[in-house]
């Protein structure tokens, strides 16, 4: 067996077109990378952040994965679990999509939205692994979380309703 770099995060979120229509921006024409970065460095795009931060910490705890003191280390949050400390990635917007690595076509296959799962460090619902990720999907017995996490990301912005859930292969 070959082993790749490879791993798959799970993503809360909208296809490019629909996030496009949605907050308004045009949709980038297949060749149209300045425009598609226009879009992910906007201020618009990072408008989000700090209420996003607030719902990742909502669904850690109403969740009760993570319970008493907590604190904040540049973009991670360090936190007490049941399974030890754990250093989060927290909720942001993120756009995923590689051509090169992944073969994702541009503009059609990249998402935009806030990834649930994470390599690295973990996030939510793969918060079992010090090292995040997730190894094995189940998606009934991760629906309750990913509710829950909808459901607080909705209170952040409304367009979240019309988010969809994403696996996405990420390129190490």
């Amino acid at each position: 067996m070959v082993k790749i770099p490879a791993d798959v995060e799970i993503i809360l979120g909208w296809s490019l077109k629909d996030y496009c229509r949605l907050f308004n921006f045009p949709y980038p024409k297949t060749t149209d990378y300045d425009g598609y970065w226009k879009i992910i460095e906007s201020p618009q795009f990072r408008a989000l952040d700090k209420a996003l931060i607030q719902a990742h910490l909502n669904v850690l705890l109403k969740s009760g994965i993570i319970k008493g003191k907590y604190k904040y280390k540049e973009d991670y949050l360090l936190a007490q679990t049941k399974k030890g400390i754990r250093e989060f990635s927290t909720f942001h917007l993120g756009n995923y999509g590689d051509e090169g690595e992944t073969n994702d076509t541009f503009p059609e296959t990249y998402v935009i939205g806030v990834h649930l799962s994470s390599r690295y460090f973990p996030t939510y619902i793969d918060w079992e692994d010090p090292n995040g990720t997730i190894s094995h999907f189940d998606y009934e017995t991760m629906k309750p979380l990913i509710d829950l996490a909808k459901q607080e990301l909705i209170k952040v912005d409304k367009r979240f309703q019309e988010a969809h859930l994403f696996v996405k292969l990420i390129w190490y």
